[in-house]
């Protein structure tokens, strides 16, 4: 039982240096890690914008509004001792996702507390998400073609000594709508876009070897974006995620021979306010490089850093 204790503590203080807060009575997990290397650098304000395939773990909606295919990986090392990864394939109407935090070489120790060996804890998620605009519903016709539901299946499995290893699931609803280019204030934009999404609202939690059940939390995101030529807006409020501010500014340097380059900017308050900056480079067509840093305050430990890929193609199969 200590060991399983010093485990739970030593998983837990690594997920709230990601995560920046710890929800109570609750599983712990790389759910609660802010996904994706762009929206990290925002602030983790994605719920409303949700324009690629970090929508997938923001607004599944979205992807109904997709008009390429988007391909999108990252890995990170935080402190040297855990690492964490994803890769995502976002379509029009459908995405893909796998995500993963492993921390090995963990000290095991008998009841005496002598050293006997080693061993590791991780989790992998998987997740499947859609989207439709509504008005392509029979008999809804009639509802504003920007509007869109989205919903997503999460699978979690988590893997360490036998008591504490186990699986669970949870199946997500989200709504966005976009209302298309409009002037606002003398400002031409894109859009203005809200979304809300609704996080492990069907979920039996994850059931362990022990026979322990822990919940995975209720939790609900409101969003707003405002997407103008060349810069965008983010804001999300949310109940346990707190307060989430960030933007994005895109220009092109065709004297460095680079197509597009986005600076990036946010705040998040998850009962302590911290900081996030990065930024994307698009040297080829399609072809991003993005990197993003979040600073951690509340446990002294500085900042991590965090190195994404992806990939926007110039066609969707849909």
């Amino acid at each position: 039982m200590k060991l399983i204790g010093k485990t739970c503590l030593l998983v837990s203080l690594l997920l709230l240096a990601w995560a920046g807060s710890l929800r109570a009575q609750s599983a712990n997990t790389l759910f609660d890690i802010s996904a994706g290397t762009r929206p990290l650098a925002m602030g983790g304000a994605f719920t409303g914008l949700a324009d690629d395939e970090n929508a997938l773990f923001y607004n599944a909606a979205g992807l109904a509004l997709l008009d390429q295919a988007h391909l999108g990986s990252l890995l990170e090392n935080h402190l040297g001792l855990a690492s964490y990864g994803s890769a995502a394939l976002g379509l029009k109407h459908l995405g893909l996702a796998l995500r993963f935090f492993s921390l090995g070489n963990i000290e095991r120790r008998d009841a005496q507390d002598n050293a006997a060996g080693s061993f590791g804890y991780s989790n992998l998620a998987l997740t499947l998400g859609g989207g439709l605009r509504l008005n392509q519903l029979p008999l809804l016709q009639f509802i504003p073609s920007g509007l869109a539901m989205g919903l997503r299946l999460q699978f979690l499995r988590v893997s360490t000594l036998a008591p504490g290893s186990g699986s669970g699931f949870a199946l997500d609803p989200s709504w966005l709508y976009d209302s298309g280019p409009l002037r606002l204030a003398g400002l031409q934009l894109r859009a203005l876009r809200l979304g809300l999404a609704l996080d492990n609202l069907l979920n039996f939690g994850v059931g362990f070897g022990s026979g322990h059940r822990e919940g995975l939390p209720l939790g609900a995101r409101l969003g707003f974006a405002l997407l103008a030529r060349s810069f965008s807006l983010d804001l999300d409020l949310g109940l346990h995620s707190g307060f989430h501010l960030g933007g994005e500014y895109r220009l092109a340097l065709p004297l460095l021979s680079v197509r597009q380059l986005a600076l990036r900017l946010g705040i998040f308050d998850q009962g302590v306010f911290s900081f996030t900056l990065g930024f994307g480079v698009q040297v080829f067509q399609g072809l991003q490089i993005d990197y993003a840093f979040s600073s951690h305050p509340r446990l002294g430990l500085g900042g991590s850093h965090r190195l994404g890929f992806s990939y926007r193609f110039a066609f969707s199969p849909f």
